[in-house]
């Protein structure tokens, strides 16, 4: 027996915006109807009313939506020194994470849990975030294996 998907749900091509394509999607997600946030292999896009806008550049491994309702990116590859974790606000992200304090050039991985902590591995490193302070772990303990594929993801 065959099954209909419903139009929504049928899988499309996005149309190109000034230059802002995703071409292959690493991590979705849906935080409000009709729009859709995009990472790509070299930025976040978000996809809403039949547009594209590009919000953050750099390749985006993780998208995840706090208690509070932010919306927060693990990124590496990135272009700049403004850091591996980004909350996209409206039109305008925030980047932390590049400077001598943070040391969190790039992330791999991110997920929130039930407390409103961010737990980020990356740079050789695991770090929890929670409104604007940020406590590091295991340091030594992933320096030997730091760059190696899948030990940046704890």
């Amino acid at each position: 027996m065959a099954r209909l998907i419903p139009p929504h749900l049928r899988a499309r091509s996005l149309p190109s915006t000034n230059g802002a394509m995703a071409p292959s999607g690493a991590a979705i997600m849906a935080p409000s109807p009709g729009a859709t946030n995009i990472g790509t292999a070299s930025g976040l896009v978000s996809w809403k009313n039949g547009q594209i806008q590009e919000h953050v550049r750099g390749r985006i491994n993780s998208v995840v939506e706090d208690r509070e309702g932010r919306i927060w990116i693990a990124r590496s590859r990135v272009p700049d020194s403004s850091g591996g974790m980004c909350q996209i606000l409206g039109e305008h992200p925030g980047c932390i994470g590049g400077d001598d304090r943070m040391r969190l050039s790039y992330a791999e991985s991110l997920t929130a849990d039930q407390q409103g902590n961010l737990w980020i591995g990356g740079s050789g490193q695991l770090m929890r975030w929670r409104d604007g302070s940020f406590e590091t772990y295991l340091t030594k303990e992933l320096e030997p294996s730091r760059g190696l594929e899948g030990t940046d993801t704890v």
